[in-house]
This record gives structure tokens, sequence and C-alpha cells, in this order.
């Protein structure tokens, strides 16, 4: 979109309506920061804007207190959405977002085992479409034990599902590195690793590899993330703001 304004309709800069914000810093670097609004934050979906777009994005939502004052400004200038009801979930989705993956996927959807990690089966899935890894509610595995979905296998249309204590980790491999500075801050460091959207800040120890392609985050404490989510990282002294993040590996 912010190539399109450039190059088709000349404009030189592209405000948007995420919750975050960007500043400049003493050094004259364009910075992601979490919203005022933390309630509302999307810092987290950013991560991957590089020093270029920053220096072209306007955010001035971040800057507001809260959803109320948007609403407030909307109603004074006369916007026809100033009363709409806010977006859910996957808001470009009408209905259940299964529906969706399964009239393009229908074959994800076929019952198949649910097995522990030694194969012993407990139970029967529903599809695995409908499951994501570290899910625990309606897998379909009934044993009075609390499991959860430790992985997925296509080929096989298997589930394995363990305790919480068997499938977290401290160490999760990062692909698709981006850093807002447009570089990482260096070979090895501090920072604070929110795991999902919404996440609290783990601290946590990054290090890059020397081709800076792949990362490898130590956690202070274990955590379950599911391989294709993104770990994204916030200086964990100035914590409003986003140093970039990536892409969680498949376990080999």
């Amino acid at each position: 979109l912010l190539h399109d304004v450039v190059s088709k309709l000349g404009g030189s800069r592209l405000a948007t309506g995420h919750y975050a914000r960007v500043a400049t810093g003493t050094d004259g670097r364009r910075r992601l920061l979490r919203a005022r609004d933390r309630m509302k934050d999307q810092s987290y979906a950013l991560y991957m804007l590089g020093p270029e777009v920053l220096g072209r994005v306007e955010l001035p939502i971040g800057e507001l207190r809260d959803k109320a004052e948007v609403r407030e400004l909307a109603v004074r200038y006369g916007l026809p959405n100033a009363t709409a009801p806010d977006s859910q979930d996957i808001c470009f989705v009408s209905g259940d977002h299964n529906d969706l993956v399964r009239g393009r996927a229908p074959e994800a959807f076929r019952p198949g085992p649910i097995e522990r990690l030694d194969g012993t089966v407990v139970g029967v899935h529903p599809g695995i479409g409908a499951l994501t890894v570290g899910q625990r509610r309606g897998v379909g595995a009934a044993t009075g034990e609390r499991l959860y979905v430790l992985r997925l296998e296509p080929e096989a249309n298997r589930a394995v599902v363990g305790r919480r204590d068997e499938i977290t980790s401290t160490r999760h491999r990062l692909r698709d590195l981006r850093f807002t500075a447009g570089r990482s801050p260096g070979a090895q460091f501090a920072a604070g690793a929110v795991l999902r959207y919404h996440g609290v800040p783990i601290p946590a120890v990054v290090t890059v590899d020397v081709a800076g392609l792949l990362a490898t985050v130590d956690l202070e404490r274990p955590a379950l993330v599911a391989p294709g989510q993104a770990i994204v990282l916030y200086d964990p002294e100035a914590g409003d703001e986003v140093l970039g993040g990536g892409v969680v590996c498949r376990a080999a």
C-alpha cells in the first residue's frame, strides 16, 4: 500500500488506523512503539516494518488515550463509522473462520487419531484444520489430564498431545528475522519476548547467526509457542519499543 501511495499517487506519507506509535529518537531514527492504549496495542503485528517504511508511516490512533477518545474525535468530525461496533477476531471473515478454511481445504477436517508421545491413542480429533499447537480445549481427548496439542502430523492426519511440562521449552528458533532498525542490535542481546498477540513479555537472550537469517531465543522460563507464530522482541529497558522479531521454526 505504501508503495502505491508513493509510486502511483505521488504521496510521501501513509497514515493508518493501527494502534501503535512511531516516534523519532534523538539519533534521528524512527522507532516503533506500543500504543498508549495497551488494551488495543497492535505493535506485535507490525514488527516486520523496517526503517524505510517507518520513515513514511504515521499512526495517529496509537497516540490517543483509549477507544473512547477515538470515538469522540470521530463524532466531532462527523465520520460515518463513529458509532460502529468494534471488529472482532478475523474481521474480514463473516462467521466461523473454520468454515472459511473448510471450504478451501476440506481434507483438513477428516477425523483422525489423537496420540500421546508414546503412540497410545487417547481419542479422535475432528480434523487437524480445527486444531493448533498449544490448544487444550475442544481437542477430543478425555483422559482426566490437561492435555495440549504438541504437534500436528498432516501426512498421518494425527494430533500428538502431552502435558504442559512435556511440550513447553525455554529455547525456540526463529526464521525470517526482521528488525525495525534494519539490523540486529547485536550478535547476542537481551529482549522482552512476546509469544502471542497481547502476550506478556518474557525476559530472553537472543542469539543471531552469522548470516543474520536465524536466531535462537532463550527464555527465562518455559513457554509453549506454535511453529509459524511470531515471537516479537521488545527493548527490555525501553519496554514500549519493538526491536523486531521472527517466525518460529518447526522443531527438528
